[in-house]
């Protein structure tokens, strides 16, 4: 019986042991950095306001804000990292937002999440108000924002380019009036 609660000890030893050693590995670990996005909206015109979500109605003349987050979680640098958006530019029953952003370091990868929006009915579209788009920048998560404040209108054309990030993270916000035919 001893002998075998020497085993027991000894066993569950080596599994915390090696737990921990495995722990430290992730805790430290380095690599390629990956991009992770959300994208929600919010009809700013409807009570109440600011509910955000991936789902959203919206009716002729209302306004809607739109929210995109990107960020990395690695030390490794992700070098110009690109936001974009993309709006229903036509008119459709039920449109799509889809936040787009890249990085041109080798091996990020491309990510995406969209928004879908009910015109409950309507063929309606999204047209972003020039001007609107804000961003807050940290790139590197140490609290002191780089960029905090007005940003490009070409964040819903060509993309605004964030520069490098490491472990770090953009918000962007802005506004958009639905128009129907």
């Amino acid at each position: 019986r001893i002998w075998k609660s020497g085993l027991v000890v000894l066993a569950v030893f080596a599994m915390v042991s090696f737990g921990l050693v495995l722990n430290l590995k992730s805790a430290t670990a380095i690599g390629i950095p990956s991009l992770f996005v959300t994208h929600l909206g919010t009809n700013i015109s409807e009570t109440p306001q600011g509910t955000w979500s991936h789902n959203v109605g919206a009716d002729d003349g209302d306004w809607v804000a739109l929210y995109g987050e990107v960020s990395t979680h690695v030390p490794d640098p992700a070098e110009n990292v690109t936001v974009r958006f993309v709006l229903p530019g036509s008119f459709v029953l039920n449109g799509t937002s889809t936040l787009i952003a890249n990085s041109s370091t080798a091996g990020v990868a491309q990510r995406t999440d969209s928004v879908s929006w009910s015109f409950r009915g309507a063929s309606c579209k999204l047209a972003y108000v020039a001007g609107s788009a804000s961003a807050r920048v940290d790139r590197n998560r140490d609290g002191v924002p780089e960029i905090d404040g007005p940003i490009s209108d070409s964040i819903v054309t060509s993309g605004v380019n964030f520069g490098t990030f490491t472990n770090g993270v953009v918000q962007v916000t802005f506004k958009a009036r639905v128009e129907c035919e």
